[in-house]
């Protein structure tokens, strides 16, 4: 992920956090996007990593 995306990324589930959200990451598609996004602690996710469309 680019460092711009990837501090966008990190402002968004910041302030969903301190609003006591959880976070859900839509459009994962490799390893390197789900590890960056468990670091930030987004609580769910989904995307062509984990299964293909039906």
């Amino acid at each position: 992920m680019r460092k711009i995306a990837l501090e966008i990324v990190q402002t968004i589930m910041t302030l969903a956090h301190n609003l006591g959200m959880d976070v859900v990451a839509e459009g994962i598609e490799t390893a390197e996007q789900m590890l960056q996004l468990k670091r930030l602690q987004c609580e769910y996710g989904q995307g062509y990593f984990f299964s293909n469309g039906t």
